[in-house]
């Protein structure tokens, strides 16, 4: 993107000069008068991605060996003992808190050496929490939030708040301690106040920031109005959706080993329905792994022979202390900082949109790009080059 924004701007400059009363080569318009334009809007990205950052947690960050810690011994043997009761399998794994420069960052890693495609987690359904889209609602006093709200995250996340109220009798108590605590949610762009969001410097993204904020007010004003029997406060509601929407995957239990694999489409998400042929599950112990962009993809199938999800290393042969990752899929870091609360160093998949109005600025035309298009057309070069631009 930001080369074919620097060719584009390049063609205009060039045009604009060989208009002019002096007539050089081209290679001395690129070189004595384009660089220190592609230096602004190089910054200007740059700002962007700083300002993106907000001090929240970052996914691309090597472990060493040996730096991380475990959480409270308490806590993981309640957690191990539930893994044991319901046989999940991952043996080779153990959760640490992991030192980052921007905070400590809950994962998962390697006990021992673990080789490329070897399976690190056999997951059985009955440890699951999933939602299907023609689902009824499991609690009479939910009914008529669950039937005006249809979407996958808002139903899951009232089913993981039913489990959450059971306690120990949920069959997914132990996943449930593993989860972020209802305050840890502050660092998602949605929960931000709106001087913070303009700060992500972004249209888009704060564009749809301002959506999901809008669209969950207004769902958390009719709730107690729908389901006046329910307590569930404004809090909690806030804290399942972003559980959801951050840690569930996406496919289809039974018919054959299909790939699961992470939601995307956030707007999508808020404003529509799901379709009936969906399933959306919270899978515990896998989505205890964090994001590495450069993971081609999740190596994660359901076997309905055995009613069981299995996740294989997808990485290179990791020794014992390194963190085992997956991915979240091929996300740049407006979609990670606003889905997940994150950024990733380098990330492979990151963009930056670079409009006419920002090369008009680069480029100090006067008159901003309704000036920058008039001296194209000037120039003879408008329509090759506006619709490049446009």
């Amino acid at each position: 993107e930001m080369l074919r924004a620097a060719l584009v701007v390049g063609m205009c400059w060039n045009a604009m000069a060989a208009s002019g009363e002096e007539l050089r080569r081209p290679s001395q318009h690129f070189q004595t008068n384009f660089v220190p334009s592609a230096n602004l809007i190089k910054r200007k990205a740059q700002s962007h991605r700083k300002e993106s950052m907000c001090g929240l947690r970052r996914a691309e960050m090597r472990l060493e060996t040996g730096v991380g810690r475990r959480p409270s011994s308490v806590q993981m043997d309640q957690v191990e003992l539930w893994m044991l009761d319901k046989k999940i399998q991952a043996d080779g794994l153990e959760h640490v808190v992991l030192p980052k420069r921007y905070g400590d960052v809950r994962g998962v890693v390697a006990k021992r050496d673990l080789l490329p495609e070897e399976t690190v987690i056999r997951l059985p359904r009955s440890a699951v929490l999933c939602v299907k889209g023609n689902e009824a609602c499991p609690d009479p006093s939910l009914a008529d939030f669950w039937d005006r709200y249809d979407k996958w995250y808002v139903r899951l996340g009232l089913k993981l708040l039913l489990e959450k109220r059971k306690g120990s009798k949920s069959a997914i108590w132990g996943y449930i301690r593993l989860l972020p605590d209802v305050d840890e949610v502050k660092n998602f762009p949605c929960e931000w106040d709106e001087e913070l969001v303009e700060q992500l410097r972004c249209p888009s993204v704060i564009t749809s920031v301002k959506k999901q904020q809008q669209v969950w007010r207004e769902m958390v004003q009719e709730f107690p109005k729908l389901c006046p029997a329910c307590d569930f406060s404004a809090e909690e509601l806030r804290w399942s959706w972003h559980m959801c929407l951050s840690r569930a995957f996406a496919g289809q239990f039974g018919g054959g080993m299909l790939s699961m694999i992470p939601v995307v489409g956030l707007i999508f998400e808020l404003l529509t329905s799901f379709s009936s042929n969906e399933d959306f599950a919270l899978l515990p112990i896998i989505d205890s792994c964090n994001h590495d962009g450069r993971i081609i993809k999740t190596d994660l199938v359901f076997n309905p022979l055995m009613n069981e999800l299995r996740l294989r290393n997808g990485q290179d042969t990791l020794k014992a202390g390194e963190e085992i990752r997956i991915t979240y899929g091929s996300l740049d870091n407006d979609e990670l900082m606003q889905r997940f609360g994150f950024v990733e160093d380098n990330c492979l998949h990151d963009k930056v949109t670079i409009g006419i109005d920002d090369i008009a600025e680069a480029m100090r035309v006067q008159g901003g790009s309704e000036g920058l298009q008039e001296k194209l057309l000037e120039a003879g070069l408008g329509a090759a080059c506006l619709d490049e631009l446009t």
